[in-house]
């Protein structure tokens, strides 16, 4: 997922963050906490839950999120006197508060990503269907070349079965093949 907010854009997947289209390098520990904040933007995010959900038992002072939090408003352009993106709510924690945008790593919005994965299975049960019918055209036609083998069997049958009376009319009884084959040209 992309997280678009001011001049910023954010890859969930690659972990990669793009300010006023330059890539900028911070370290993976403050990927994670603005990601976390981004992804719980509709609330206040408390410092036990950031130790617990980034840090996850290491025993880290306020000081040390406070420190991280000042480095990443200094990434996004933010500061502690604006708090545009990031807000502090003393004796609490942090909430994301600039607007975000989302999208999926091929650029669509979560939107755009369902209205695309609705066309793509239109698209399949269409196949699908057309894979059908095909199918049932085959059998179909298995069953149209079984009758026409069957008549044509039939057929030839027939006339072997007629050649050969003709053939008897024609040889006297008594005549060996020899005067049979002499008699048949």
């Amino acid at each position: 997922m992309i997280y678009i907010f001011g001049p910023c854009q954010l890859s969930s997947d690659r972990y990669e963050f793009y300010s006023a289209g330059r890539s900028v390098k911070i370290r993976v520990r403050l990927m994670e906490i603005l990601l976390y904040l981004i992804r719980n933007r509709h609330r206040v995010v408390t410092y036990d839950e950031l130790l617990e959900s980034v840090w996850s038992g290491y025993m880290i002072s306020q000081a040390t999120i406070h420190n991280c939090i000042k480095e990443i408003r200094n990434a996004i352009g933010d500061d502690g006197n604006n708090q545009e993106m990031i807000k502090t709510i003393p004796t609490r924690g942090y909430r994301f508060v600039a607007i975000v945008s989302e999208q999926d790593e091929e650029g669509l919005t979560p939107e755009e990503q369902l209205i695309e994965d609705q066309s793509a299975k239109a698209r399949q049960d269409k196949v699908l269907i057309a894979g059908r019918d095909f199918i049932d055209a085959l059998e179909q036609y298995d069953l149209q070349q079984e009758s026409l083998d069957a008549g044509l069997s039939h057929e030839l049958h027939t006339l072997i079965l007629k050649i050969e009376h003709l053939l008897n009319n024609l040889i006297p009884e008594g005549a060996d093949r020899a005067q049979a084959k002499t008699m048949a040209r």
